[in-house]
């Protein structure tokens, strides 16, 4: 059977493109299959396999997983180890100056910033809080396919998106989309679709935790059954 893999971050160089068709033997080939094809038709990935992670769109897939011949597989670094890997999902205050720096450049003519905050009113609610619940392992892979496929788009140079989990005060900020591009429309419109893009794409639930102490979930955004 073949399998279209996409590859992210370091490993599209490696492969030798960011998208590679890999033949992979068997009758009901599973993950396990697929990851000793790439060692033998794809060798220079070979010594990353071990800690990379696969997925189907936000699923991870375990190495016993049947492979779909319709599904393109994604093929992810590894999650941890130096700026590639700080975590996009985060248990305290998210801090803005280290996305700065990570995306800082010479050649980026527009920065544009933004920050969800969790705001005190809702409706006819007082909000004390958001209480943010996640599949951790999860969102990660789902983040890191959005600044990759975000950064590929025309004009921009860096994107990275950080989200904040456990119960956020009102008035703070819950996720931080940075990205910087060569000019302010790409930059703009970078930006609206990786905060877009996470509303919809990534595991990511939240509830109302009202100053009186009550508790309400929120219903999906977009018509998504995530956030």
């Amino acid at each position: 059977m073949e399998v279209e893999v996409c590859f992210y971050g370091s490993l599209a160089h490696l492969a030798g493109g960011r998208v590679r068709r890999v033949q992979v033997e068997g009758s009901a080939p599973t993950v396990s299959d697929l990851r000793a094809a790439i060692v033998v038709q794809l060798p220079a990935v070979a010594r990353h396999l071990d800690h990379a992670a696969i997925g189907v769109g936000t699923e991870l897939l375990s190495d016993a997983a049947l492979l779909r011949p319709d599904a393109q597989i994604s093929l992810l670094p590894p999650v941890s180890g130096g700026s590639e890997g700080r975590q996009r999902i985060q248990a305290g205050p998210l801090s803005l100056d280290d996305l700065l720096k990570e995306t800082s450049g010479v050649d980026d003519g527009a920065l544009v910033i933004f920050s969800g905050n969790v705001r005190a009113v809702d409706g006819d609610a007082d909000i004390s809080a958001l209480d943010y619940d996640v599949h951790e392992e999860m969102a990660e892979v789902a983040i890191r396919k959005i600044e990759e496929e975000i950064v590929q788009r025309a004009g921009v140079l860096s994107c990275r998106i950080a989200h904040r989990v456990g119960a956020v005060s009102a008035g703070e900020s819950s996720v931080y989309v940075v990205v910087r591009g060569r000019h302010r429309p790409e930059a703009f419109d970078a930006a609206r679709e990786g905060i877009e893009r996470v509303k919809q794409e990534v595991p990511i639930w939240k509830e109302d935790v009202h100053v009186d102490g009550t508790r309400n979930p929120r219903p999906g955004d977009s018509g998504t059954p995530l956030r």
